[in-house]
């Protein structure tokens, strides 16, 4: 396998368990690697195209974000789709959605709900999601940042999206956090949103770029 700087690779092993060992050569640096076993959970996509995630499974909805966005090309999209149910990603933050063209689709934005805690409060550190990617397609879900923004002594900046991607389009997504909910962080990038929800205490929409809002709360 080959890649260039800031790629993501997928590597499939079918075989008995055992020691496997990544020879690589020149000079190799590796900003994450994810083990997953699929033997009990396939992550493999429908007739339709679609990668279909395990129901109320937040890890099994992280899995295949990962293999998505190493599957992810230029050229065509790649389409995961979520059912209705509660996806709890613990204390993760900043997920990463990679890939270009990558389509995030739930059932139904009031039940296919997707929640994180940051463990830490900061506009850069607490993302739920981290967008790199370009033309990302987001719909019918609710996203939410469940940091505790009134937590005795210092609170502050729990982000729902940071987008650093382009062409972002968001459709029937409701974001749910205090500070910093939305951060359009790419001065150059255009982003739209439609038919959408966005909730708030004190600057929770922030960053640069063109951000078009059609019919959004």
């Amino acid at each position: 396998y080959s890649s260039t700087d800031g790629q993501t690779v997928m590597m499939e092993y079918t075989g008995a368990a055992g020691t496997l060992t990544l020879t690589t050569t020149n000079e190799t640096y590796l900003h994450k690697i994810s083990i997953i076993n699929v033997e009990g959970s396939p992550v493999e996509q429908n007739e339709q195209g679609y990668y279909i995630v395990k129901q109320n499974d937040g890890l099994n909805l992280l899995n295949v974000i990962d293999i998505a966005n190493a599957q992810a090309s230029a050229d065509k999209r790649t389409y995961i789709f979520v059912p209705d149910g509660t996806y709890d990603l613990g204390h993760e933050v900043l997920t990463p959605i990679s890939g270009d063209n990558i389509s995030l689709i739930g059932q139904s934005m009031d039940n296919t709900i997707i929640v994180n805690e940051a463990e830490k409060e900061g506009i850069g550190v607490s993302a739920t999601f981290l967008i790199t990617g370009s033309n990302t397609y987001i719909q019918d879900v609710t996203l939410k940042n469940a940091y505790d923004y009134y937590q005795p002594g210092f609170a502050g900046r729990a982000v729902v999206i940071q987008d650093k991607g382009n062409h972002t389009i968001c459709k029937n997504v409701r974001m749910l956090s205090y500070q910093d909910t939305y951060y359009s962080n790419n001065n150059d990038a255009q982003f739209y949103f439609e038919d959408s929800d966005i909730h708030g205490t004190v600057d929770f929409i922030c960053g640069g770029g063109d951000v078009f809002f059609n019919r959004c709360t």
